[in-house]
């Protein structure tokens, strides 16, 4: 049977590990794992698991009920297992019902050679067939195919208003795990600006987008994606009534994804569009910013994301 996969193996550490050691082991393996850095398919699921397991072994009391659960699970894979009525022994039938049926069957022995000649005999009538010289055609196999029809989907394109108040959505929605540490699990900054160690790129333009949390009382975690959200472009931190801006943004459809750092809860906007125009010796360019705003306006543009989707 194979062995069951735990916490400690998804951080390749042992059961006696340190504190310092189970950070370190997440911090090495969120380098590789981040899907920003790993094109893999699964690298959310891989890198959702490894969260799930520092967040477990990095906190005492969590870590300790888990090894219990543990204990428990070895202790009831060593039970011993009773055996099946198809597994015990039968009892052999007695040597003198055997020693009886001998005499009787020598006794009929010429009774059975009578019915076995009758039986061939009917047998050989019974399988007679007039058209066996003729040759046989099979029938003509019809194949089903299936008809499919390609249905091609285009993307409607979304213009957001610049400069429009967003607010912030009420953060009680389930599944929402506070990231204690950063992407590549370093602690969060203090002031403003790119987080240490991610990718800054899209940063041959002119455009602009800024995240306004003047209004917000504690801080977020925001990233720039591609329209589709599978590709991030840009990481920052942005304190409580602070802001920060992206700048030097090509051209192009983003989204702008944020985590609010006390509860977790993750939002994306609508789609963004950035656009250049070039007027006689300068060029115009897209200034975008967002306002998060605390359940103010509620045609907000900010929707709801799960953590495997942030």
């Amino acid at each position: 049977m194979p062995k069951t996969r735990t916490y400690y193996d998804e951080l390749n550490v042992a059961r006696d590990a340190s504190a310092e050691e189970i950070k370190l082991a997440f911090r090495k393996l969120a380098q590789q794992l981040h899907p920003d850095r790993n094109p893999a398919v699964n690298a959310s699921d891989l890198m959702a698991l490894l969260n799930a397991a520092h967040d477990v072994l990095a906190d005492p009391a969590k870590r300790a009920e888990y090894d219990a659960t543990l204990i428990r699970q070895a202790q009831a894979g060593r039970a011993p297992v009773a055996p099946s009525a198809a597994a015990r022994p039968k009892p052999s039938r007695p040597a003198a019902q055997a020693r009886t049926s001998r005499p009787l069957r020598r006794g009929s022995r010429w009774r059975w050679a009578a019915l076995f000649i009758v039986f061939c005999a009917g047998g050989a009538w019974m399988g007679y067939d007039p058209d066996a010289g003729k040759s046989f055609v099979p029938p003509p196999v019809i194949e089903a195919v299936a008809a499919v029809a390609l249905v091609e989907s285009r993307p409607e394109a979304v213009v957001v208003p610049i400069g429009t108040p967003i607010k912030l959505v009420d953060p009680a929605q389930p599944q929402c795990i506070a990231p204690p540490v950063d992407p590549l699990g370093a602690p969060w900054p203090v002031a403003a600006g790119y987080i240490s160690g991610m990718p800054v790129i899209r940063d041959g333009g002119w455009s602009e987008i800024t995240v306004d949390n003047s209004a917000g009382d504690e801080p977020v975690y925001a990233k720039v994606t591609d329209a589709g959200g599978r590709h991030a472009y840009r990481h920052a931190f942005v304190p409580a009534h602070g802001s920060f801006t992206f700048a030097r943004m090509d051209v192009g459809y983003y989204l702008l994804k944020y985590r609010m750092l006390d509860t977790g809860c993750a939002y994306a906007s609508s789609r963004i569009r950035l656009e250049e125009t070039a007027v006689s010796n300068r060029v115009k360019s897209t200034v975008y910013k967002l306002t998060l705003r605390k359940l103010e306006n509620r045609n907000s543009q900010f929707s709801n994301v799960r953590s495997d989707e942030f």
